[in-house]
This record gives structure tokens, C-alpha cells and sequence, in this order.
């Protein structure tokens, strides 16, 4: 007897919403920016930054066993440009909310019902280098806890 099931989080439970996709890794920083007050061209140079430092330690990420969370991209980004006293998490709460937007998965919904309602415990699991607390916010966002 099937006792549980974990699911991914991404590309499983959740897919990007294209009928409502944000603005992308840019958009997320630009969002950062007005939130931190930085203004043109400071702007533009902090998002180029953004976008240049992600890029670089992603690439790091994906060939070493090296992790950085996102928080920590924020930071280094932030600290760059003199930026005091800033809550990272809800920096990354607002570029994820600029940047992305997600959906249930085809089918996930009927699919977690129906193994919940054969008394199968489900988790939901995740590799991502965002915080715990934004991947439940999305969760219960998309209904699915």
C-alpha cells in the first residue's frame, strides 16, 4: 500500500503562468530598485549588476556543489550599491512577485486531492534556492496546501 508521495515543486506542482508571466529577472530587479529608491541612472546600473551577479553565480551553482540562496544575490547586490538596512526576504518577495507567476500544474489539483483522499501523505520538495517561506506563500497563493 502506497503510504506517500513527494512531489517537485517546480515544473511539477507549479508551472509559470504565461498568460500572466512578469517581468523576468529584470523586472524582478527593477521592482528591487523602486522598492530601495534608486533612481536613473543609478537604477539602470543596479540592475545590470543584479542581472550580471545572478547570472555568474548560477552558472557557478550549476557546475559545483557550491549553493547560494537568492537572499544572498540580493545581498551581495545591495551591499554593492551602499544600501543600508534592508530586509532581504522581503526583497525577495517583492522580485518574485515581479518577476514570475505560477500556476497549478495540469491535472496536479484533481491528482493531490484524490491521493489525499486515499489517505496518502503528499509533501512537496524543492531544490530551489528561494527561501522556504516564499515557495509555502506560492503554494497557498496557487490553493495547494
Amino acid at each position: 500500500m502506497l503510504k506517500s508521495i513527494m512531489f517537485d515543486y517546480s515544473g511539477t506542482v507549479l508551472v509559470t503562468n504565461e498568460s500572466a508571466r512578469g517581468g523576468g529577472f529584470e523586472g524582478g530587479f527593477k521592482a528591487v530598485c523602486r522598492h530601495i529608491g534608486l533612481a536613473e541612472p543609478k537604477a539602470t546600473d543596479f540592475v545590470e549588476f543584479a542581472l550580471r551577479t545572478e547570472w555568474e553565480l548560477q552558472g557557478i551553482r550549476n557546475k559545483t556543489t557550491f549553493e547560494i540562496r537568492f537572499q544572498q544575490i540580493l545581498a551581495i547586490v545591495v551591499d554593492y550599491f551602499g544600501v543600508e538596512k534592508v530586509n532581504l526576504a522581503a526583497l525577495e518577495e517583492i522580485f518574485y512577485t515581479a518577476a514570475f507567476s505560477y500556476c497549478p500544474a495540469p491535472g496536479i489539483e484533481p491528482f493531490l486531492q484524490f491521493v489525499r483522499d486515499a489517505g496518502v501523505k503528499t509533501a512537496i520538495i524543492s531544490n530551489s534556492t528561494n527561501s522556504g517561506a516564499l515557495i509555502n506563500r506560492e503554494i497557498e497563493r496557487c490553493g495547494l496546501r
